[in-house]
């Protein structure tokens, strides 16, 4: 599998234990979602801001990407499975890089 130009896809990666693979491309591609088990749950989470995809994370059913170079401090974005509404975002009030390493 492969992406479009300069964007590092594959920058970033996470698995979960469902069978889902998260692949980050943090210089403009986003993160692409996808599935050995189950093609319908496939997705992108697309950005043209940043460095989005710089760290992704699994943890139970939802998704977690790092955006550490979003204004003020970075931020991370917060992907329910199978939730179409954007990600919700997680943003300290101060800090540096927030975003810039996840475990889940």
């Amino acid at each position: 599998m492969t992406q479009g130009g300069k964007q590092a896809f594959g920058f970033s990666m996470a698995v979960s234990a469902d069978g889902r693979l998260a692949i980050g491309a943090p210089y403009g591609g986003g993160v692409r979602i996808v599935s050995w088990k189950d093609a319908a749950e496939e997705r992108e989470l697309a950005t043209a801001d940043g460095l989005f995809g710089w760290s992704v994370a699994f943890s139970g059913n939802k998704l977690y990407v790092g955006q550490p170079d979003a204004a003020p401090y970075g931020k991370v974005a917060v992907a329910a499975r199978n939730d179409e509404a954007a990600p919700q975002l997680l943003q300290p009030s101060k800090g540096a890089d927030f975003g810039v390493s996840l475990a889940g």
